[in-house]
């Protein structure tokens, strides 16, 4: 099949007669594939023992919520630049610079977080008649789940990373 007839004419809708770009600019949008990998990450750090790698010891389990973090805060800091610079007029840099800031004020927030997840893992066992365990509401809980995204997305809203937190808040699955 010849697709050049395809992609010219969607070459010609997306440059010319049907161009959405946000003031006509190319930009890179954060992504939800990595901001999902990135939610998952977060709660990985946040719960390590349940979630972690199969035979996590007791003396390792800091350093792998170190790398655990530095990895996911990494890849959480360029999501929130995209978005930053996607939605106003800041430089490259100064989008950097504010996801910086941004995501060292959230992360800084993470045991507060991480303390309020626990009390909302414990009303989630107490009002599903069938979970056995704060780690089976912590796996398998859809309302949990959703309490996890909206706190994390919560936090980054309040620090400035709106379009971040708002493709959070709708992803399905942490």
């Amino acid at each position: 099949m010849d697709l050049s007839p395809i992609v010219e004419a969607l070459r010609q809708s997306r440059e010319v007669t049907h161009n959405i770009r946000h003031q006509g600019q190319v930009r890179e949008l954060p992504s939800p594939a990595v901001i999902r990998e990135v939610l998952e990450g977060l709660l990985t750090a946040l719960f390590p023992t349940h979630l972690g790698p199969h035979g996590l010891r007791h003396d390792s389990v800091d350093l792998f919520v170190a790398n655990t973090l530095a990895t996911t805060l990494t890849r959480l800091e360029d999501q929130v630049a995209r978005g930053l610079a996607f939605a106003g007029d800041r430089t490259p840099d100064e989008a950097q610079r504010l996801a910086q800031e941004a995501v060292h004020r959230f992360a800084h927030e993470l045991p507060g977080i991480r303390a309020t997840l626990v009390g909302d893992l414990k009303a989630a066992l107490r009002q599903d008649p069938e979970a056995e365990s704060l780690g089976e509401v912590l796996l398998c809980n859809e309302g949990f789940a959703a309490i996890y995204r909206h706190r994390v997305a919560n936090a980054l809203n309040r620090h400035g990373a709106r379009l971040v937190a708002r493709i959070i808040a709708r992803q399905n699955a942490p």
